[in-house]
């Protein structure tokens, strides 16, 4: 899908959508945000020298700090070259009117990505969805700890601080644990 996203062509005056799909996809799988929360980043809550994410008001208003790979960082630091913020409120993620991007324009882009990598969408509210990205990023992440050999159940509570058991981790821990 990732390849799908990097082929985009837009005419101009969309060129910045071009240029912050690839990367938006990317925050999504690599980071598990939600499309909202992604699309909510500001200029100031990128820090692109320690690749850290600053999420403000997500779910329970709660706020946290989300480490991104290193080439996601790179991936935002060559976005960032390419676009030009009035100030550090701006939306990482500008829509051509510096609005911020729409999710419903990011939910279509999947549907058309998944189309062109030959997986079908079964319509409104079938899979997969584009918050199944985020459910793919907690799946990966608990395999990583179990074949690491690191005991889950303590890992699961320290991430609880910032993420809501229930939300995530509750069904995918079974998952992860009927192996």
């Amino acid at each position: 899908m990732f390849a799908a996203t990097d082929n985009t062509k837009f005419c101009d005056y969309r060129r910045n959508i071009q240029n912050c799909l690839p990367v938006i996809f990317r925050m999504l799988y690599g980071c598990g945000l939600r499309v909202s929360e992604a699309l909510k980043l500001q200029v100031k809550d990128v820090n692109l020298t320690d690749g850290i994410l600053t999420i403000k008001g997500a779910k329970m208003d709660r706020d946290r700090l989300i480490p991104m790979s290193e080439s996601l960082t790179q991936a935002c630091q060559k976005y960032a070259d390419k676009i030009w913020w009035d100030k550090d409120t701006d939306y990482f993620f500008m829509a051509p009117d510096h609005t911020m991007i729409s999710p419903n324009t990011i939910y279509g882009k999947f549907r058309v990505y998944l189309k062109v990598v030959g997986i079908s969408h079964g319509g409104k509210g079938q899979e997969p969805r584009l918050h199944d990205l985020r459910h793919t990023f907690a799946v990966h992440v608990l395999q990583k700890w179990v074949t690491g050999g690191f005991l889950c159940f303590p890992h699961i509570w320290a991430i609880n601080l910032s993420v809501p058991l229930p939300d995530i981790f509750g069904s995918l821990l079974k998952f992860i644990l009927s192996y």
